[in-house]
């Protein structure tokens, strides 16, 4: 009916929900696309369908609005339809503009309420040194959120760096921590800064801190109560924010004696836990647009995620 009332009658915007009987409001909203170019679409759906509203918005929609609707929230989005046509704005362009709501710091995509708290929770933490401890399964990108923090932080012009204590062996964390690398050059030793010099100012960032050696804990919580560091050279004064990352919650670092009750306080000042994937359904779709259109000229527009595809990323077991 909505088709056959187009045909005939003059509309400068359309609100549709997404769920209907008759016809799929997506299908509507290719017709409309198809026929209608420079009509703006709006679309009304429920926030458990944020990822079919996400995939609207590659085919086209101005924007979604989600229910329970708040008149706030209706006026405004209107009035933003309105405008981009009042002022000649492509509403694929306008649309395009609006991928930007899924995404957080540049490149974080942040469709689900989860990363959404996530991201909010970053940007509190990135005005304060503080150090942070960041928790969550393999793979779910802790190490990047550490690197949004830092660069997004009071302290982004200064140094980053990055300790692999799952992969570097004990004598050699103990030397890069208090005593400094020892760098042979033909003839001679010479001693470099130790790591809390070498980053004055700035952030180290401690990945999977649940594997650093137990051996090497009390000197470092000393380290970090009296924020300065015993080397040879003397006791020098630290300034350094600590972002660890861990698998596991906070409290499963303490258990089985993994790290020291008392360094799990000092490092984890600030708590922050990713959820995997698979309690985050709303980003998957999202996310599958967002690595589409890495290496995708942005003259070609957004990548559409068919219907059947998005289907299969939704049922897939996602780890």
């Amino acid at each position: 009916k909505a088709i056959e009332i187009l045909k005939t009658t003059k509309f400068d915007l359309i609100l549709s929900d997404i769920r209907m009987k008759e016809m799929h409001g997506m299908e509507l909203l290719k017709r409309v696309r198809a026929e209608y170019p420079k009509l703006p679409m709006i679309m009304l759906t429920a926030y458990a369908s944020v990822s079919t509203a996400t995939e609207a918005l590659t085919l086209g929609a101005f924007d979604y609005i989600t229910k329970p609707i708040r008149v706030e929230d209706l006026r405004r989005v209107i009035g933003r339809a309105l405008e981009a046509v009042s002022t000649g704005m492509s509403l694929d362009k306008a649309s395009a503009a609006d991928q930007g709501k899924f995404h957080r710091f540049g490149h974080i995509v942040a469709a689900s309420r989860t990363m959404q708290t996530v991201c909010d929770q970053i940007e509190q933490f990135s005005v304060s040194s503080a150090h942070i401890l960041i928790c969550g399964e393999k793979g779910s990108g802790k190490t990047e959120i550490a690197r949004v923090i830092h660069a997004h932080g009071t302290r982004k012009q200064k140094p980053l760096l990055v300790v692999k204590c799952s992969e570097t062996p004990e004598a050699e964390l103990t030397a890069g921590f208090f005593d400094g690398i020892v760098k042979e050059t033909p003839g001679k030793e010479s001693q470099s800064k130790n790591l809390f010099q070498a980053a004055n100012g700035g952030v180290i960032i401690l990945d999977d801190v649940g594997s650093l050696p137990i051996g090497i804990q009390p000197r470092l919580l000393k380290t970090l109560r009296e924020k300065q560091v015993q080397s040879p050279g003397g006791a020098w004064p630290i300034d350094v924010q600590l972002i660890s990352t861990a698998v596991g919650s906070p409290s499963s670092l303490s258990a089985g004696d993994k790290i020291m009750p008392e360094l799990v306080s000092i490092l984890g000042v600030f708590k922050l836990e990713i959820k995997p994937l698979r309690e985050r359904p709303d980003d998957i779709v999202p996310l599958a647009i967002h690595f589409l259109s890495r290496n995708r000229d942005p003259a070609a527009g957004i990548p559409a995620v068919d219907a059947e595809v998005r289907e299969i990323l939704m049922r897939y077991k996602w780890p």
